[in-house]
């Protein structure tokens, strides 16, 4: 947290708010499935569309499923089966662990913009399985820069009761 006060001072934004919603934007970042995760293949499967990226020894998995419901998951090891991926704690333990959650997050709405544009689905849904990931889903939704990029592909996103969908225009 202290890191984040010297961040927002030295930047000079009016609020804390203001400079939370100007750092989480999606940021791009290689992802891929060959072993450097840089070739920007998207797998799409009978279940649906998934990729990975690496960010500083940790391996992340984003991925829709047929019905258009988002997940994520990361692990300390590589592996191509993508139910060996956890997502309780995606965006907790490994992130918090390395000093990046911001980063992390910002990775993970680039490939999603990516993932959208291979898939073409009418809906998405981003469903969070625990407290926690509705909580991270609500802050990515929420976020107006997210909004924008996927208005330029296409989508809008609405609400409705703990769940949020994207929607094809």
């Amino acid at each position: 947290m202290a890191m984040l006060i010297h961040e927002f001072k030295k930047y000079k934004v009016n609020n804390f708010r203001d400079y939370i919603n100007e750092i989480v934007s999606p940021i791009e970042h290689l992802y891929g499935t060959n072993d450097n995760f840089d070739n920007e293949k998207i797998i799409n499967d009978i279940n649906g569309v998934h990729t990975f990226f690496l960010h500083d020894d940790i391996y992340y998995v984003v991925y829709i499923n047929k019905d258009g419901y988002f997940g994520f998951g990361s692990s300390a090891e590589y592996s191509a089966n993508i139910s060996n991926y956890s997502d309780s704690n995606s965006f907790t333990k490994s992130t918090k662990q390395k000093n990046n959650g911001f980063k992390i997050f910002n990775f993970t709405f680039y490939v999603i913009l990516k993932l959208i544009q291979k898939q073409k689905l009418k809906e998405y849904w981003f469903e969070g399985s625990n407290l926690k990931l509705k909580k991270v889903y609500k802050k990515m939704v929420s976020n107006k820069k997210f909004q924008k990029n996927l208005n330029d592909i296409g989508y809008t996103i609405e609400e409705f009761k703990d769940s949020y969908f994207i929607k094809g225009k």
